[in-house]
């Protein structure tokens, strides 16, 4: 007998389905549709992600070979290449951004953790931004330079539950400081680049009690105060209180920083942070300063392992649409791994690519020993338990 529970449905039984067709009715994205909702192209999408399907005739084979499960996903039809385009085309791509926000703000209290060498109490956010290059003969609404064209995917990255809270996709030319609302900061850790440098922003973020710890400009004008602490941490060379000395910069940040002189014990290389954290060891705010580049990482291997860098279609919707349906399928993934002791998120994503669409359990590759140690899911859509993926 045949068996609709696949790992895929199962999977989108975690999200808030009712949120999104309450975002379908308040765009009337369904107003015109006959067979092919915005659900069936949000599965579509989220699954060519997971199997990594490079094209809509690929997506349209993918489906076809698994078309006895299509009822169960609600499809009405199997989705043909042509129908997808113009869905991902025509499509608002404000729906899937907000259902990111949604299914972000419903998981990120379940996610587990990660563990700092100092202890950090506040979450701790990285801002930064990459550049994803496309033809602008083809993409002409992304403006880079004169002959080409680029998406920008300003990010910000809460190191802590190891998850992007928020991605502003603008074109090429869009400053990097720019593309941040720094007023949507408040009780946390923020690190940024030389190229964030505001005094604005800086108390703006002050304000709103967030400590910042940014690399400091070599023709930065400061005046020295005074000696905050005498540094021993190892590496450390000066740990000294200023502010700054322009006329224009003490009108817009007037209050008191905190100057650390690092070097690095392996390069060699001296770094000097400023912050307007007067509470963490001088080696803490070094640290803080170096968990900056996991924002690297996590571009890196998004545009390694999904499909961000090239595209199912041409339009600022159709690409849009794609890059945060990528985005709420890397929560999902965080999210289900966190739910075992899979260490790996490369490993999880290279099994959920094999069997997302099979009529099995995540966990039946590995062993009875790792299994043991799953917790149960306290799902907000329904108390789901893990063991609904067991079935």
């Amino acid at each position: 007998m045949y068996n609709p529970t696949t790992i895929l449905h199962k999977t989108l039984e975690i999200l808030p389905r009712y949120e999104f067709e309450a975002l379908v009715k308040q765009y009337k994205a369904d107003k015109y549709c006959k067979s092919f909702t915005k659900w069936n192209q949000f599965v579509t999408m989220l699954v060519a992600q997971a199997k990594g399907w490079n094209s809509l005739r690929e997506i349209e084979t993918g489906f076809k070979v698994h078309n006895q499960k299509l009822y169960h996903w609600g499809f009405k039809t199997n989705p043909s290449k042509s129908t997808l385009s113009r869905a991902n085309c025509n499509t608002n791509y404000e729906i899937y951004e907000k259902f990111f926000q949604i299914v972000r703000k419903l998981i990120q209290p379940k996610l587990l953790k990660k563990k700092f060498v100092f202890k950090i109490n506040e979450a701790l956010k990285i801002v930064d931004s990459s550049t994803v290059e496309v033809s602008i003969n083809l993409f002409n609404w992304a403006k880079f330079r004169y002959n080409k064209g680029a998406l920008k995917l300003h990010t910000s990255f809460n190191l802590t539950d190891q998850i992007p809270e928020f991605i502003n996709i603008t074109d090429g030319k869009v400053g990097d400081i720019n593309g941040i609302n720094f007023n949507s900061y408040k009780d946390c850790i923020l690190t940024f680049d030389r190229i964030y440098t505001s005094f604005s922003h800086w108390n703006t973020l002050n304000e709103n009690n967030v400590s910042f710890v940014v690399r400091a400009k070599s023709n930065l004008n400061i005046k020295v105060l005074g000696q905050h602490k005498k540094p021993v941490d190892k590496g450390v060379l000066k740990n000294e209180i200023v502010r700054l000395d322009s006329k224009g910069a003490k009108e817009t940040y007037p209050n008191k920083l905190r100057l650390v002189t690092y070097v690095d014990t392996d390069s060699g290389v001296i770094y000097k942070y400023i912050t307007n954290n007067f509470k963490y060891s001088a080696s803490t705010i070094a640290y803080i300063y170096k968990k900056r580049w996991e924002i690297e990482l996590f571009f890196k291997w998004i545009k390694q392992n999904l499909k961000i860098k090239t595209f199912f279609g041409t339009s600022e919707n159709a690409v849009k649409t794609q890059i945060w349906v990528a985005m709420i399928y890397y929560l999902l993934l965080r999210y289900i791994q966190g739910q075992t002791s899979i260490k790996s998120l490369l490993e999880f994503t290279r099994v959920m690519k094999e069997i997302i669409l099979d009529n099995r359990s995540i966990f039946d590759i590995y062993s009875a020993e790792i299994r043991s140690q799953i917790k149960n899911i306290d799902d907000d859509v329904g108390q789901l338990s893990i063991n609904t993926f067991m079935k």
